[in-house]
């Protein structure tokens, strides 16, 4: 319970737009408890923060990162959602595209479906 706290206490930066604060805190929180249940969580919040930055390479490795290393996770879909509008602002539609068909294909209930659907249908008018 003490580690979920502290996860929040973490979160809670990140919307309060204390990005740089949020990530070196992810940052610490996944160096000391990389173990814990709570990894995926810290690894979407730390790609947030990165978008947030504009460290938008730094954000696709770590959410690539939260993919393949804990598939099972609910926070996956938003983990590609993320991933796909790094992508779209580095100039790699095709791969925001993929990401997004994948994303669609392989979490058809997500919460965030109806959001990457119209992400897609927007890169799709744009060939």
């Amino acid at each position: 319970m003490r580690l979920q706290v502290q996860l929040q206490l973490i979160e809670n930066l990140s919307k309060s737009a204390k990005h740089k604060e949020a990530f070196a805190a992810f940052d610490l929180f996944l160096k000391e408890h990389p173990t814990s249940r709570l990894v995926p969580d810290a690894l979407y919040g730390m790609g947030y923060s990165q978008f947030a930055l504009k460290n938008y390479k730094s954000s696709i490795a770590t959410q690539q990162k939260l993919v393949f290393m804990h598939p099972e996770s609910v926070k996956v879909a938003d983990a590609l959602y993320n991933m796909a509008n790094s992508q779209i602002q580095i100039s790699q539609i095709a791969s925001a595209k993929k990401t997004l068909k994948d994303l669609i294909e392989k979490h058809p209930n997500a919460e965030i479906i109806p959001s990457a659907q119209k992400r897609l249908k927007t890169l799709e008018a744009f060939k």
